[in-house]
């Protein structure tokens, strides 16, 4: 019970993060005025891109971990 609880969190975690980053690439190629909020250099936007985008990834998988580990049983 407790796996699939935990895969449908995830899953649902993980396409809210998905669809907040198209809301956010598409807010930002409608507005290239704004910059970055935190005076951020290059490298450190890419890599807050590149963690967040590894989250995303991640809450994907930990969802289908659990949904093969609820169907096992």
């Amino acid at each position: 019970m407790k796996a699939k609880k935990f895969s449908r969190i995830f899953l649902w975690c993980g396409i809210a993060a998905f669809l907040f980053a198209v809301g956010f690439v598409w807010y930002a190629l409608n507005h290239p005025e704004h910059g970055t909020p935190f005076g951020l250099s290059l490298a450190g936007t890419w890599i807050l891109y590149g963690t967040y985008l590894f989250g995303t990834v991640l809450l994907f998988a930990l969802g289908v971990v659990f949904r093969k580990k609820e169907r096992l049983r």
